[in-house]
């Protein structure tokens, strides 16, 4: 008897052992206990908790980049007085629309003048040498000059008519008519127009200036060629093709404007490993203005795919969690590995761990605070 009731107590002694040590061992499972979270139905109904599972749509394949708003060259001209010059009339301002030929400045600078008298004097001497090169001519046919007269009086000519070519070229450049200059008409002044129709940009004239030779005067911009000038990273480049939708907001503004993929660059920068990409906005907007800032999204394909809303993510430590349903109003807090948002909703790249599952997809802020509260106690 004695044997049997030692016996006993051995066995309850060792029962009372393994029951303490897998007590020492419950630490070990506080951060489970401590991610979860056991609620009533009146705090469910006050947090506002909803669950259900994860969503299916079709979600686009996004490559998020920025760039500057610009416009093509032809589409960008440098005003510039190929002669220097005094500014005697500035006709605009910027901003300002303005159509092909109008006024834009008035120079003024002695040295046109002098130029169309240069060309009036070299022009009356080339019809002296063409006359003086006929004679010789005709005195060469009756073998009564010398080759050597008849050769001199041809490079007179070809010397002269070099000249006034170029002094020509150069009245064109300034805008003035050799023809009216031949008449008897100087202009005392250099009218600089536009060469099409659009806008005043960048601007640095104003009445008096003295203008150097190929300097710079104003630019005028054609609107209707505004794009976007992207810049894609080297390792997404290869999923961007042409006439792909693009979608790109302005600093400062959540307006989305709506362009597409025109052309992509040949070449990679070599510093920030980017390519060009041009994208071309065929809407008018007249608030976007000329080397604004953009940050832009190219949809590259659509795929279906399984997304929870962005509210109901949560991010720790540079980890992502949501919050998993577990019946019995038993909620547990679960990391997810997150893809890109579109409109509010995420891409679950973990999908599979979650489609048996019940996710909160309303009411997770609450149940987030909850936990974090009761981690930092």
């Amino acid at each position: 008897m004695k044997t049997k009731i030692l016996l006993i107590v051995g066995i309850t002694l060792g029962i009372t052992a393994c029951k303490k040590s897998k007590k020492e061992e419950l630490p070990n499972d506080e951060v489970t206990i401590k991610n979860q979270i056991v609620l009533t139905k009146e705090q469910e109904k006050t947090a506002g908790v909803e669950s259900g599972y994860l969503l299916k749509t079709v979600s686009p394949g996004v490559i998020y980049c920025n760039g500057i708003i610009d416009v093509p060259p032809d589409a960008k001209a440098s005003i510039y007085v190929p002669v220097a010059g005094f500014i005697q009339h500035v006709y605009v301002l910027p901003g300002d629309k303005v159509t092909k030929g109008q006024r834009l400045v008035s120079m003024q600078h002695p040295d046109y003048i002098s130029l169309q008298k240069q060309y009036i004097e070299v022009t009356s001497q080339l019809k002296l040498a063409e006359k003086e090169l006929e004679r010789q001519a005709t005195l060469k046919s009756d073998n009564a000059t010398t080759g050597r007269l008849f050769d001199k009086a041809e490079a007179d000519v070809k010397v002269l008519k070099s000249q006034a070519g170029a002094i020509e070229a150069q009245l064109f450049m300034l805008g003035i008519n050799p023809t009216d200059v031949l008449n008897g008409k100087i202009y005392s002044e250099v009218i600089l127009t536009a060469p099409f129709s659009g806008y005043i940009g960048s601007f640095t004239a104003n009445t008096g200036k003295y203008i150097r030779q190929d300097e710079e005067i104003m630019t005028v911009l054609n609107k209707e060629h505004l794009h976007a000038e992207l810049r894609v990273f080297e390792k997404d480049i290869l999923k961007v093709k042409e006439n792909q939708p693009v979608y790109f907001k302005l600093t400062g503004s959540n307006k989305i404007y709506e362009a597409y993929v025109k052309l992509i660059g040949k070449e990679v920068e070599p510093v920030s490993r980017t390519v060009q990409v041009h994208a071309h906005i065929d809407k008018k907007y007249p608030e976007i203005v000329n080397g604004m800032f953009v940050n832009a999204e190219i949809h590259t394909s659509a795929d279906s795919v399984y997304v929870i809303p962005e509210s109901a993510l949560m991010e720790e430590g540079g980890h992502y969690y949501c919050m998993v349903d577990l019946g019995q109003h038993t909620y547990e807090m679960q990391e997810v590995l997150p893809g890109s948002t579109h409109d509010g909703q995420t891409e679950v790249l973990n999908a599979d761990e979650f489609l048996q599952k019940k996710v909160v997809l309303k009411g997770a802020y609450s149940l987030f605070a909850i936990i974090k509260k009761s981690k930092d106690e």
